[in-house]
């Protein structure tokens, strides 16, 4: 601190320090000039992103990037898979080949050079078509390649059909017995299923189809049958739900199971196992005939069901799974905390549950090979008699299967549900005579006690 009688002192020190101050000043910004102005000069610019894409299992994905470097100095790539580095992925593009379920993701990829550094915009890669687990000695696995646009699959005991966003039908596997030998000139499919040796098609005007063997009695479709809402095939026989809420089934009867009870009425959906079947009634309760035994008794609030070789599967509205039947195998002990489910399905020997998050849970005797670990956005699963599939989402959303309508008595317990494909998350939104249900998001629509003002559509 200078003393006040020192001024002149002061002021020439002042004089001294300034100079020296403004001079470094000076340096200092001209050095920061330059280096901002090679920086521009040097500075990285995408020209071409890396692109979405959506591949079959098995084939090959391919990402890369181009970036404008008017430095010239030499570049560096990392590529990244859902933020983590992926190791030895150091260029400008990179390949994936045999492409399986658990590498879809998102992948984006670091530039760097001298001077800068780049990071690419995420790539999202959605891998399409079926998974299958379980028995393979017989072709069991066998599935149409190159998916991509699969809505809908069926799966027999050597073959599988799946169902393309077209409306039209493809299938792979065994094919002795004609199971493949679909006919030319459906129309526009709205759903499959698929027997032993037969297979079902319903048309988006109501009608069903029917190919595949006649040698074990499996009848042909009802003359006149048709406004056909929902399909079901089982080993030898079919049964269809009307939209009267009605059932028709024909075919193979060693077992009673196309004698349908008489008096069942107000169906809201079907499900055929080998030698039986089961409905699911607008009140939530189920009914069954043929092989397999009955429900458990007081069974109720159904929302979905499935049939298996010799034992069943229901969900109920509170998303608890019941089993009943055959536990030969521990396919009827249901594991606890599933969480969220949405479908289920009863296989020869296991059981499959399909949750909200697109995970799956399997028990019982599934074969040879597991169900592949890290398996995600799966949209629909069949159970068959040695074997299980799982059919990834992909593409907009496709409506399965439709709610059914149905009556119900004010007080009682009702439900409507639809099934979707699509790519995951799939979200949804009931509406009551074209107005949003609060709450209403999920994949069935619960009422647990029916009131006058829910009436309508």
């Amino acid at each position: 601190m200078f003393e006040s009688g020192d001024k002149r002192t002061a002021m020439n020190s002042l004089k001294n320090i300034l100079p020296k101050f403004t001079l470094r000043g000076v340096l200092v910004w001209v050095f920061l000039a330059q280096t901002q102005f090679s920086q521009a000069q040097g500075v990285l610019e995408i020209l071409s992103q890396p692109k979405d894409l959506t591949v079959p299992i098995n084939d090959v994905a391919t990402f890369s990037i181009e970036v404008s470097n008017p430095s010239g100095t030499p570049l560096t790539y990392q590529w990244h898979w859902n933020g983590a580095e992926l190791f030895g992925m150091t260029n400008a593009a990179i390949r994936l080949t045999g492409v399986q379920p658990f590498q879809a993701g998102s992948y984006s990829v670091v530039v760097r050079n001298d001077v800068g550094t780049v990071t690419s915009d995420p790539a999202v890669l959605s891998v399409a078509g079926i998974v299958t687990w379980g028995a393979t000695d017989n072709g069991e696995n066998s599935v149409p390649a190159g998916l991509t646009n699969a809505v809908a699959m069926a799966g027999g005991p050597f073959h599988t059909v799946a169902l393309k966003a077209d409306g039209t039908l493809v299938g792979a596997g065994h094919n002795e017995f004609g199971q493949l030998n679909i006919p030319a000139g459906l129309g526009e499919v709205v759903a499959i299923s698929l027997g032993s040796y037969h297979g079902l098609a319903l048309t988006s005007t109501g009608t069903v189809v029917q190919w595949g063997d006649q040698g074990a009695s499996q009848g042909n479709v009802p003359a006149g049958l048709g406004q056909v809402v929902a399909i079901a095939a089982g080993a030898y026989h079919s049964v269809a739900l009307k939209a009267d809420n009605s059932v028709v089934a024909w075919g193979n009867n060693s077992s009673g199971q196309t004698a349908v009870p008489p008096g069942l009425t107000n169906v809201v959906a079907i499900a055929a196992g080998s030698f039986h079947n089961l409905a699911l009634r607008g009140d939530g309760t189920v009914v069954s005939w043929g092989s397999c035994g009955p429900p458990p008794p007081g069974l109720h609030a159904v929302v979905a069901l499935s049939a298996g070789g010799s034992h069943d599967l229901a969900l109920k509205a509170d998303d608890t799974v019941v089993a009943w039947g055959d536990n030969g195998s521990g396919q009827t002990q249901v594991p606890p905390g599933l969480g969220e489910v949405t479908a289920v399905a009863a296989g020869g020997y296991n059981s499959i549950v399909l949750k909200a998050d697109g995970t799956l849970v399997d028990w019982g005797l599934v074969g040879s090979t597991r169900m592949p670990t890290g398996l995600t956005n799966v949209v629909e699963i069949a159970g068959v008699s040695q074997h299980s599939l799982a059919l990834l989402g992909t593409g907009p959303p496709f409506l399965r299967c439709s709610p059914v309508g149905h009556s119900a008595a004010l007080g009682s317990f009702s439900a409507f549900r639809i099934e979707a494909s699509g790519e995951n998350p799939l979200t949804y939104q009931w509406r009551l005579n074209g107005v949003d249900l609060p709450g209403a998001t999920r994949c069935a629509l619960v009422l647990n006690a029916v009131q006058a003002d829910q009436a309508g559509l």
